[in-house]
């Protein structure tokens, strides 16, 4: 097993910290649908996910002091895998798109035949999340730009700020999110469109997460000095989930928020 060109995986913590994290979300979830006692689920799956992130940065780097004799044989194999999630990720996001369409074309006597429901008043989509759609498109705008400095190698330094710009402003989408979250007139459990509006933005929500901490892991690998080969490639990786997730989002407001309205 040991004389084989790739990198055996050693033991890791991460995958328990996963499940944690991942089991306390679903009890954050529920306490949130039934309106009782969401904040010890909210905090202890904070913190899950926080050593979730920290172990699995740290096994990432390890394996990239590992690797660095073989790139040539992990890249390709590393960007296919890569490719392969984003697949399955975007068969995720369009199973809550099918479910959206499928409610909002035959609703029943309960929601008033209507789509919305009669009952319910949708957010409107010229407010926060039309804000939320020019942060996104802005964070796509600077990551790209800093795509062209790393691989025309122009100016890495700029690179690095404009990494940094993009995270500020995927955090700045995530407190827009939150604060519209808490000001919106219905919950998750109002009606189907309550039900699919919260579970695609919530889930497009923690995607934009991950997409910050793997842009965090890029500034960390550079600060680190990691073999210029992987440190390009775990960008690139990086810069193709965050477009992904700007995609993502373009979807959800032009069906849920704008459509939906």
């Amino acid at each position: 097993m040991m004389n084989n060109p790739y990198y055996t995986v050693k033991n890791s913590w991460a995958p328990l910290f996963s499940a944690l994290s991942i089991f306390f979300t679903m009890g954050l979830l529920s306490a949130t649908m039934w309106k009782s006692g969401e904040g010890g689920f909210f905090v202890v799956a904070l913190i899950m996910f926080s050593f979730m992130f920290m172990i699995w940065f740290k096994e990432i780097y390890r394996e990239a002091d590992s690797v660095s004799t073989m790139a040539d044989k992990e890249i390709p194999l590393l960007e296919f895998s890569f490719l392969l999630f984003i697949v399955s990720e975007i068969l995720f996001f369009t199973s809550f798109f099918w479910a959206y369409f499928h409610f909002s074309f035959s609703p029943d006597g309960e929601m008033g035949n209507i789509w919305p429901p009669f009952s319910l008043a949708p957010i409107p989509f010229f407010e926060t999340p039309l804000l939320n759609t020019v942060v996104l498109l802005a964070s796509g705008i600077s990551i790209t730009w800093a795509h062209h400095l790393f691989f025309s190698k122009s100016n890495w330094n700029n690179g690095m700020y404009l990494i940094l710009v993009t995270m500020l402003l995927g955090a700045y989408f995530t407190f827009l999110q939150a604060q519209e979250y808490f000001e919106s007139p219905f919950s998750i459990n109002d009606s189907s469109y309550g039900s699919v509006f919260f579970t695609a933005t919530g889930f497009h929500g923690l995607h934009i997460i991950v997409g910050t901490f793997l842009l965090l892991s890029v500034l960390v690998k550079f600060v680190k000095g990691v073999v210029p080969s992987l440190f390009q490639t775990h960008f690139e990786l990086a810069a193709w989930y965050w477009h992904f997730v700007d995609v993502v989002w373009l979807f959800l407001y032009i069906c849920i928020y704008w459509w939906g309205y």
